[in-house]
Order: C-alpha cells, then sequence, then structure tokens
C-alpha cells in the first residue's frame, strides 16, 4: 500500500437473471391492481383452518420421515412416506435453471440517489415499455435489506409523471433464505441461553454439550451452517424420543412392533399413530394458539374485544372508566380496531392533548387523570400467582413442545424451499409472519405483510402467479434441488469476488465487469474440463459426516430424563416463567392495529403511483 494505491472499500452491485420455469396459464388477467388495499380484511393475514390442517400434514410427513430412516424397526414402511411432497408443478420445478449473470455495476446500494440509478439502469435494459406503461413488470428478487432500499427508492419516485420515471416496471420483494436465517435466529434467542446446563435437561445449551458440539453459538445468523444443522439433530432426536415412547421402546430397541400389525393395514397404523404424535406434541396447542388470535381479532373487528387492563382507585374496589366517564365496576371495553372510546365529558380546561401528553395519551389516560385512577396490568399479576400455579404445569416439557413446534416450522419451510412449492411457502410465511411479530422481528414481519398484500390485491393474477411459484433455483435438476433465490446470489456474489480478489493491484471497475459477467460460462469450461479428466464434480453442499449417532443419543438422553413424558411441577432453572404457548404474547388489538396501519399506508403509496 502506497500514497497513490490504498486499499479500497467498494460496494458495486451484482445482478444474474434467472429463467422463469413456471409460466402463468393464459386465462389468469393481467390487470393491476387487482382490488384496493383497504378491501382487504384483518383476517385474510391469519392462517385458515385449511392452512393449518395442511401444515399439519405436512409435519405428519417430517416426523414419520426422521421415524423411517433413524429406526430400523420402521424402515420397511419408507414406501408409504413421501420424501418429496408433490405439488402441481412438480415437474417444472425439476427441471435445471439457467442462470445468466447480468454483470456489475458502479452505484452502491447503500446510498439512496445510486439505488435509483440501479433501478433505472435494469428497468431500461430488460423491461418492455410502450407509451402507456411496462408490457410485462420484472420481479427484482434478493435479501431483505436490498428489498427494503428497492421500495424506498420506488417510493420517492412515485411524483414522477411519468410511468417510465416512477420505474414501474419493476417489483421488488424479499426471497426465503434470509428469512430462514432471521428465523432460526429468533428461534435462538428464545430457547438458547448460556444460564442453562446440565440441570436443564433437554436445552438446546444442555443438548449442546451432551454432543461437544463447540461450533455452535448465540449467534447463528453469523454461524449459520453449524447452528443450522444442530436445530435439524435436535429435532430429529426429540421426533425419535416421542415415537420410542409412543411404541413402547424405551431402550430403542424391540423387534416385532410393526410385524405385529397386518401387511395390509400397516400404512393406516403408522400414518395414524403418527398423527396421534404432531397432534399431542404440536398440533392441538398450534391451532388453539391461532383459534385464540383470530378470536381477538375478530372481537377487535366488532368493537368486543376486552383488553388485558382493569383500573383500580386506590384502596377500592375494581374500577373502570366508561364513554361517558363514569365509574363502574366492570371491565373496560375498546372501540372497533382497538381505537380509543369517545369522550362526551370533555371541558375545555380537560381537553384530550395528543400534543402536549403524548401520542399514546388516550381516553382511558385521560379519565384516569381526573379522577385519580392507576392503571394495573393484569399480567403482572399472572406473574406474581406464577410460582403458586407452577405445580400444575411442565415447564420441561412445555419447553420441548414449543421448540418442537418452531423447528418444525423451519425444517417445513426448508422442505418447500427444496421443492420449490408456492403455495406451502406462502401459508408457512403467514404463519412465519405472525411469529416475527410477536418477538419483535418488525422488518421480516412486515416483509410477510408485502408478500400477502402482494398475492391478495397489489399485483395483477399473472404477476402473482409468477412471484408465487418462481422462488428457487434447481442447481443441477431433480427433484428436491431448488435453492432460495437470494442463496444463488449469494453463491455467485462469492464466486465473483474469488474472481475479482485474484486480480489484485490490477483491479478496475471495467475488469471486474468482465469478470463477473464471464463468471458463468469460466464455471462452465471447468465443469467440462473435470469431466473429461474424470474429476468427481463437487456435489454443491456442505460436507459432514453422518449425524446417525447423535441424533440416537439425544433421543435416549430425552427419554432417560422423560423430557417428552408430561409431568407436572418440572420447572426449568433459566427459564423461570416457563416457556409461553405460541402466539400467546401477540396482542390482537396492537396487531389489527399494525395491519390497518400498513394497509392504508400501501393504499397510499399505489394510488400515488396510479395518479
Amino acid at each position: 500500500m502506497t500514497l497513490e494505491k490504498k486499499n479500497r472499500s467498494l460496494h458495486w452491485f451484482n445482478m444474474v437473471a434467472v429463467n422463469e420455469r413456471i409460466m402463468p396459464p393464459q386465462h389468469l388477467s393481467n390487470e393491476y391492481p387487482r382490488c384496493s388495499m383497504l378491501s382487504v380484511p384483518e383476517t385474510a393475514f391469519l392462517p385458515t383452518d385449511h392452512d393449518i390442517e395442511q401444515i399439519r400434514d405436512e409435519f405428519i410427513m417430517l416426523f414419520a420421515r426422521t421415524i423411517v430412516t433413524y429406526l430400523e424397526d420402521f424402515s420397511g414402511l419408507r414406501l408409504f412416506v413421501d420424501f418429496y411432497l408433490p405439488h402441481e408443478y412438480s415437474q417444472e420445478a425439476a427441471v435445471m435453471s439457467h442462470p445468466v449473470p447480468l454483470g456489475i455495476v458502479e452505484w452502491n446500494e447503500n446510498k439512496q440517489t445510486d439505488m435509483i440509478e440501479i433501478l433505472k439502469y435494469v428497468q431500461q435494459r430488460y423491461v418492455p415499455y410502450t407509451s402507456e406503461g411496462p408490457v410485462v413488470r420484472v420481479q427484482l428478487t434478493g435479501d431483505l435489506l436490498t428489498a427494503e432500499r428497492e421500495r424506498a427508492a420506488l417510493r420517492s419516485l412515485v411524483d414522477s409523471s411519468k410511468a417510465v420515471d416512477r420505474v414501474e416496471g419493476l417489483l421488488p420483494h424479499a426471497e426465503d433464505f434470509h428469512c430462514s436465517m432471521n428465523f432460526l435466529d429468533l428461534i435462538f434467542n428464545k430457547f438458547y441461553k448460556y444460564s442453562s446446563g446440565h440441570n436443564d435437561c433437554g436445552t438446546l445449551l444442555n443438548l449442546r454439550a451432551l454432543l461437544g458440539r463447540k461450533n455452535v453459538t448465540s449467534d447463528p445468523i453469523h454461524n449459520f451452517t453449524p447452528c443450522n444443522s444442530f436445530l435439524e439433530d435436535v429435532l430429529d432426536g426429540h421426533i425419535l424420543a416421542i415415537a420410542m415412547h409412543h411404541f413402547g421402546m424405551e431402550d430403542g430397541v424391540q423387534v416385532g412392533v410393526v410385524d405385529k400389525v397386518p401387511e395390509e393395514e400397516r400404512k393406516k397404523w403408522f400414518l395414524d399413530a403418527v398423527g396421534e404424535m404432531v397432534d399431542s406434541f404440536v398440533y392441538t396447542c398450534l391451532k388453539a394458539g391461532l383459534e385464540k388470535l383470530r378470536g381477538g381479532v375478530q372481537q377487535v373487528i366488532n368493537g368486543t374485544y376486552r383488553s388485558g387492563r382493569t383500573v383500580r382507585r386506590p384502596r377500592q374496589q375494581q374500577n373502570v372508566v366508561t364513554s361517558g366517564g363514569d365509574i363502574h365496576a366492570e371491565p373496560l371495553t375498546s372501540g372497533p380496531s382497538g381505537a380509543a372510546l369517545q369522550c362526551h365529558s370533555l371541558s375545555p380546561s380537560h381537553s384530550l392533548d395528543a400534543a402536549h401528553h403524548g401520542s399514546d395519551y388516550t381516553l382511558t389516560d385521560h379519565a384516569c387523570l381526573l379522577n385519580s385512577i392507576t392503571l394495573e396490568d393484569t399480567s403482572s399479576r399472572a406473574d406474581e400467582t406464577h410460582s403458586a400455579r407452577s405445580h400444575d404445569k411442565d415447564e420441561v416439557f412445555d419447553y420441548a413442545a414449543n421448540l418442537i413446534t418452531l423447528a418444525l416450522i423451519e425444517k417445513d419451510f426448508k422442505d418447500a424451499s427444496r421443492e420449490m412449492d408456492g403455495s406451502r411457502l406462502f401459508r408457512l410465511w403467514k404463519l412465519k409472519m405472525l411469529l416475527f411479530k410477536e418477538n419483535n422481528r418488525s422488518k421480516y414481519a412486515l416483509e410477510g405483510l408485502y408478500f400477502q398484500a402482494d398475492q391478495y390485491a397489489l399485483l395483477s393474477e399473472q404477476e402473482a402467479h409468477r412471484q408465487l411459484w418462481n422462488r428457487g433455483f434447481n442447481t443441477k435438476g431433480g427433484r428436491g434441488n431448488n435453492i432460495a433465490l437470494d442463496l444463488m446470489v449469494e453463491h455467485q456474489n462469492n464466486y465473483v469476488k474469488d474472481m475479482v480478489h485474484h486480480q489484485g493491484a490490477n483491479l478496475t471497475f471495467k475488469s471486474a465487469q468482465v469478470a463477473s459477467r464471464s463468471a458463468l460460462p469460466f464455471e462452465i469450461i471447468m465443469k467440462n474440463l473435470d469431466s473429461q479428466l474424470g474429476i468427481k464434480p463437487e456435489s454443491g453442499e456442505h460436507t459432514m459426516a453422518s449425524r446417525r449417532n447423535d441424533i440416537l443419543k439425544i433421543a435416549k438422553h430425552l427419554l432417560a430424563n422423560s423430557v417428552v413424558i408430561n409431568k407436572p411441577g418440572r420447572v426449568h432453572s433459566s427459564f423461570p416463567k416457563g416457556t409461553e404457548n405460541t402466539f400467546s404474547r401477540l396482542d390482537p388489538a396492537k396487531f389489527v392495529k399494525w395491519v390497518c396501519h400498513q394497509r392504508e399506508q400501501l393504499h397510499t403509496h399505489l394510488g400515488l403511483q396510479l395518479h
């Protein structure tokens, strides 16, 4: 490094085009938007009963795959298990993808002005236009951060008079791999604590110590592969422990379990038994949580939702304030969609001044101020009575059940991505959106809402079909060989960086652009040379030792400590409040308020685009 030649930090933007293997049917309309965002009800953003039933069927197959793979007594039942869940476009999804490197551009996506230039560059070269607007709008995919910046750049152009200046030919959205990374981080934040150890059997840290997985850390985003494989092993270990307990195989081996069942009845017997396991540990609790949330959302919409707060006058009985300002000994009811009740007794000297008291100042706060009433959150009283009620619950079992639920959702999500099953990914995005929202992962919760808004209203029928079904890249052809598009881009970026790095001090933008555009032809040439020389091609997957023994060790450890057996009264020392049921911390009123706000924002932005 000299005065003239110093290390540089380069932020160039690399692009890759991918062919769409699944084309929309011709009868679908290309008119957009299909409907107003305001006409989409709040309940549309919640999984339906049909969604949950389908997820249950998928969970059963995931359970069954693990059982027939790792328990020798059940290996003969593999014929009854679908290792590739079929969907309406399975044949097209098995076709090998063909990427086209578009090269890098000398703009930095971190700067909004540069991002605008990137969008205009892409539209000018790759989007067909007429005087009336784009002939076909092009999907622009990437990770969440890139999609965020693209949307911000598009919003800054909505005041332009022409469609081409508003860059209406591009449709940005985030893909699935980075969603998996952040969901894995959510799971570790919820279930991985350094304070737990040998005394908390079945916790992630306890199982990490059991297996000696020193490469597993509390930061799965920057340590994805070992953390992801560890969670998969933990899930499979729990599934085996549940199956071994269900079939009376406490020692892991019991010859003749399957042989006792007539051959013609084995498929129904096995799948019914697996269904009972899924219902006991996952489905019943998951469905109950969703039904409670859906009921609360409907009550908020109807104006009959009762919040978790009561009001109390010191040294007197429980009281509340009604819309007339009177005190009554009954729960307080919010208005429609969680809105504050109207006050009809405000005097000029007691006006409801949000600017003075803050944006969260409501009628309830105003009435409490006038009547010297203090608010009390009933959840605090629930915490106070926790120790008295702990003998009715088994926190060890609840921890395991909740861990299995979230890990199964993630495993189903990855499996859907490998199959490029758009409808299954959409169902799981809806479920993940709620979990992201519950755990304060606002950006990915918002991306889940955007995905649904695109499918319900904002995109045309053909565009929605393209977005839903073309979410993968098949690396070598065949079923189950798809990867998420943003993961493919990460691979391409690493390949280009490696080529650019070898240029050293001779690196210029022009040479880097040539390298990025020649990356794919160069890779093809190298594969042909390897083939002619008889060199075995790389699999494209991480090489790992067999994890069978690790999984069986987890299962036996869980069985020995009765982790998968409900025994009320047990507690986790590092989880004093236990692991809460799924969706229990998602407030229906706040959820409706959030959906309404985002829906209005999308409606306003779309109106500006179409002016």
